[in-house]
């Protein structure tokens, strides 16, 4: 009974083994061990890519001077440009005098001097270039009236930014035509793409890259703009709308915030100047206002009267703008304030004009007139009026109230962040995976992490130019040099980690429609950022959200706080600089010599293989142990001579359909345990009748007689029809024998 009860234990346990124990098995994919693979360039199929024309003829060039073109150093070609209190002057010394926009050679040597090594991957300030250029030159020389001739007329590069696909949205890393795309932090890093041979499992393998990424701190204000939405006969209106103080007004420091802005490359003071660019502007307010502090509260309101700049008020729209000067302030849009200031139901007399404090400059650190430095980095400064966040009647947010629904009487409030801007460049260890086939869109980005470096002394030399002009004439060229160029008079240079850019004079143009030269290194990323803090320009997309829902979304969400609120600045900046430039180096790259088509660079494949997970093999050990008790058992049986291999074989024995068969009709012919050849010798000759019965035909007899020869194993097997007078005399002989002729049951005929 225990055996029966173990036996069908046993099959219940294999029943369930059996479907369970193959689940385990798994394909992986793996790494194999590196090795050396061909490198080849890999085209941009996007819409990013098709806006990418050929660079076959573009050659980096160099202009300097606002409104004087001046003598770029080391391009002196025949004019002498002189500055005094009254302006720059330029006088011609040679009759085929021009100004000439070649960088000088020299300038190339040491700012590529530490990236120009065979197979380096690190670009240069060189190796950045507009994404959308011309080639022109004015071939008719200019009257002595007009601005100096450039090149004797020759054709040259001139950046021509074109807006082609936004990428704010995607939120990942991406590879587009010369760039690596950080839409998740907001960042960029140059990089011409190669990619391996196609591989259906791919490969792995990681690059060293120049990266340049916005670093934006923001402070809240504690001002808000707040209205109701008016009816729709009056689109774009806004019902009592008004600032409310949250503190910033009332709360105001008595102090007025000095910054020492002199160690800017280690101490920027971004959040510092946020701040005081948030006082500045609140107390500009104040005056504007004609406040003084005792009368100010928290939650005062200050009523916006008067158009409003122009623009419509919307909860989906956000904007930005820099720091006013000391004639107005400037606030984004659409808040405006004209030159008069009014105290609240008063009039001022006329000849009254107020006085404000310069917030732009002061936060900034930097004007046009000062001079070119390593210390003076590029800083924006601005404000940013965040996206609206619906409010009941009491002012308090609405749970949940991310839709865009623009209700008539419904209330909103945008917060207004005060925020400061660097940028900031660095290296970048960048691991890349390909899969499958040799296409752009199978490149991804598997991480991007800064390089371990032991010690100080093995942190990236970054170099300054030290041009002699003011900020407001040049973009002075920056990047990696090599030590023996590090005491060069004309340099200025720090080893760390990153370096903060310096400014330029795109810090006060932007990016326009059009580049004066081809030295996107030195002045898109300065311009990208100038353009990042006035979102309404005309020469980039709508950054408002108003004409994007999903876009109005993620504003929304970043502008919930002060510390999120400066991630729409790097977004911004991002997706301009994605739009505007091109890394044009790659591991094809070779210095004073045609690129390579392709290069032999080490690579990790990945591989198949099959793998188990032992959690599936669990009833497959359960189903296991218990086979190996029984044979435990088994084994202990037969060494305590409870069962021999005798015994297993007569039991066997009997296991025969012959045997079965004759020890039925003769149980006592021979014994029990009798042997195979003495049961054949004596029983194992005789012929026996099989009576078959179909079921399927009424179990009526088959017609014809079949017979079974009884073999040494005792089993019955087909011998085929015997002839009828044999057929009788068999059943004769066993009737006359007084036995009765068995039933053999067999398999039916079909």
């Amino acid at each position: 009974m225990a055996s029966s009860l173990l036996a069908t234990l046993g099959m219940l346990v294999l029943a369930i083994v059996s479907p369970i124990t193959p689940l385990g098995l798994s394909t992986h994919v793996g790494s194999a061990s590196p090795r050396s693979v061909t490198f080849s360039y890999v085209p941009d199929t996007s819409p990013m890519g098709q806006a990418t024309i050929s660079h076959a003829d573009y050659v980096n060039n160099r202009l300097c001077g606002a409104f004087l073109l001046l003598n770029c150093p080391g391009s002196w070609a025949g004019y002498d440009t002189t500055r005094n209190e009254t302006g720059w002057y330029a006088n011609s010394s040679t009759l085929d005098a021009y100004m000439s926009s070649t960088i000088a050679p020299n300038i190339t040597e040491v700012f590529t001097s530490g990236t120009n090594g065979d197979g380096s991957t690190v670009s240069s300030v060189f190796d950045i270039a507009w994404r959308s250029f011309i080639v022109y030159g004015n071939a008719t020389a200019p009257a002595e009236n007009e601005s100096q001739w450039v090149d004797h007329g020759r054709s040259r590069a001139r950046g021509s930014f074109q807006y082609s696909q936004s990428f704010i949205l995607n939120n990942r890393y991406e590879a587009i035509e010369g760039l690596i795309v950080d839409t998740i932090s907001g960042a960029i890093g140059f990089r011409n793409h190669t990619m391996p041979p196609s591989l259906d499992t791919g490969f792995e393998w990681s690059e060293t890259l120049l990266w340049i990424e916005p670093e934006t701190i923001c402070v809240d204000m504690n001002l808000t703009l707040d209205y109701s939405i008016a009816s729709p006969k009056q689109p774009g209106s806004a019902l009592d709308a008004r600032l409310t103080d949250h503190g910033g007004i009332s709360n105001i420091t008595r102090h007025y915030p000095y910054l020492d802005l002199n160690q800017s490359q280690t101490r920027p003071l971004l959040y510092e100047r946020a701040w005081k660019g948030a006082v500045t502007t609140n107390s500009n307010l104040m005056t504007y206002y004609n406040l003084t502090r005792n009368e100010t509260f928290l939650g005062q309101t200050f009523k916006l009267s008067g158009p409003i700049a122009g623009v419509y008020i919307a909860p989906n729209r956000i904007s930005a703008s820099g720091f006013g000067s000391s004639s107005m302030i400037q606030m984004p849009s659409p808040l405006y304030f004209d030159s008069s200031s009014v105290r609240l139901n008063e009039t001022l007399s006329s000849n009254y004009t107020p006085k404000y404090i310069d917030a732009s400059i002061t936060t900034r650190g930097f004007g046009g007139r000062d001079n070119i430095s390593i210390n003076t980095i590029m800083v924006a400064t601005g404000m940013i009026l965040g996206a609206g966040i619906q409010v009941d009647n009491s002012g308090n947010r609405i749970p949940r109230s991310g839709s865009v629904r623009l209700d008539p009487f419904t209330n909103w409030t945008h917060p207004l962040f005060s925020c400061a801007t660097a940028l900031r460049a660095s290296i970048k260890n960048v691991t890349f995976q390909s899969n499958g086939a040799s296409l752009l869109p199978n490149l991804n980005i598997k991480a991007i992490g800064p390089p371990s470096y032991p010690s100080d002394d093995t942190q990236p030399l970054w170099a300054v130019e030290k041009p002699g002009l003011l900020i407001g004439d040049v973009n002075p060229f920056w990047g990696l040099i090599s030590p023996d160029h590090a005491s060069s008079p004309y340099l200025e240079t720090v080893q760390k980690e990153f370096l903060y850019l310096p400014a330029g004079s795109a810090a006060s143009g932007g990016i326009g429609t059009m580049s004066g030269d081809a030295s996107a290194g030195a002045s898109a990323p300065i311009g990208a950022l100038k353009n990042a803090y006035d979102i309404t320009t005309r020469d980039t997309v709508d950054y408002s959200g108003a004409t994007s829902y999903p876009l109005f979304l993620k504003w929304q969400s970043l502008s919930r706080n002060a510390s999120s609120a400066g991630s729409i600045i790097n977004l911004i900046w991002t997706d301009i600089m994605a739009n505007a430039v091109v890394g044009t180096k790659s591991v094809l790259s070779r210095p004073n010599t045609t690129d390579l088509t392709s290069v032999m660079v080490y690579a990790t494949p990945f591989e198949q293989s099959i793998r188990y997970n032992f959690i599936y093999a669990i009833p497959a050990f359960c189903f296991a142990l218990l086979y190996l008790a029984l044979f435990l058992t088994c084994v202990l049986l037969f060494v305590f001579g409870r069962i021999s291999l005798r015994t297993l074989r007569m039991l066997l024995n009997h296991t025969a359909a012959g045997r079965a068969a004759i020890t039925e009709r003769h149980p006592d012919a021979v014994q029990v345990n009798a042997g195979t050849r003495e049961w054949c010798s004596t029983l194992g000759k005789e012929e026996i009748r099989i009576k078959k019965s179909m079921a399927r035909q009424e179990n009526k007899p088959l017609n014809g007689i079949y017979y079974s020869s009884v073999q040494q194993s005792g089993v019955l097997t087909e011998s085929g029809p015997k002839s009828e007078s044999n057929s009788q005399d068999g059943l004769a002989w066993q009737e006359q024998a007084g036995q009765k002729i068995p039933d053999a049951v067999v398999p039916q005929r079909r």
